[in-house]
């Protein structure tokens, strides 16, 4: 929800809505990342538009206090950059991050607002189960109970989980129709097989970690 919370700031503003990754900020030749940004910011001031950083805190995080190798100087160099643009900046810029703790304090305290994006409630996910779970779906059960099900054994997922959890829940009643005939249906079996994956695919990165 960090990313559409951005872009509806963005249309909330009239502004274009301009996202980055460290992926296109960062460049494999030397001393091209930190020239990268400093395009950035200015390509944000010309048009007027909110700059929106994505996993920011790779961006961000602590500077390195012992450079071994040239790659460590590029990264102090990317940040003491960005920590150069942020001062100049007058526009509106929006750093989405799940590490917030990485962020190094030199730029939390350039950041004048700080909002958490706590996982949904119970309600939340009976109302993203209801976004998700379009009409046109053919379903082996009654909507509404469906949902109140499958929103009870969600806890701990966010919106995009849920998103993916239609995507693997989906191909199941394709393969079910296969395998017994008839039309494709979903099933809460489906969509519970699929939140297990889910879940257990956090608890893997979790003991990973």
């Amino acid at each position: 929800g960090k990313t559409l919370c951005a872009e509806a700031l963005a249309g909330g503003l009239g502004r274009r809505f301009l996202a980055l990754g460290s992926a296109e900020l960062e460049s494999r030749f030397m001393g091209e990342t930190a020239k990268n940004i400093q395009a950035v910011f200015e390509q944000a001031r010309h048009e007027g538009a909110l700059l929106f950083f994505d996993e920011a805190d790779t961006l961000l995080g602590k500077r390195l206090s012992s450079v071994t190798q040239g790659v460590d100087n590029e990264v102090n160099a990317m940040r003491s950059t960005l920590l150069i643009e942020l001062e100049r900046f007058e526009g509106i810029a929006v750093f989405a991050t799940n590490f917030a703790k990485n962020y190094d304090e030199a730029f939390r305290s350039r950041i004048g607002y700080h909002i958490e994006f706590s996982l949904p409630d119970l309600d939340a996910r009976k109302r993203l189960w209801d976004r998700f779970l379009v009409d046109g779906i053919p379903l082996t059960e009654q909507r509404e109970a469906l949902i109140d099900h499958i929103s009870a054994h969600s806890e701990g997922l966010s919106g995009r989980d849920i998103r993916t959890c239609m995507r693997l829940a989906l191909p199941k009643a394709f393969l079910a129709a296969d395998r017994d005939g008839g039309e494709p249906k979903l099933s809460g079996e489906h969509l519970l097989a699929a939140i297990s994956e889910v879940l257990a695919s956090h608890q893997q990165i979790a003991t990973s970690n």
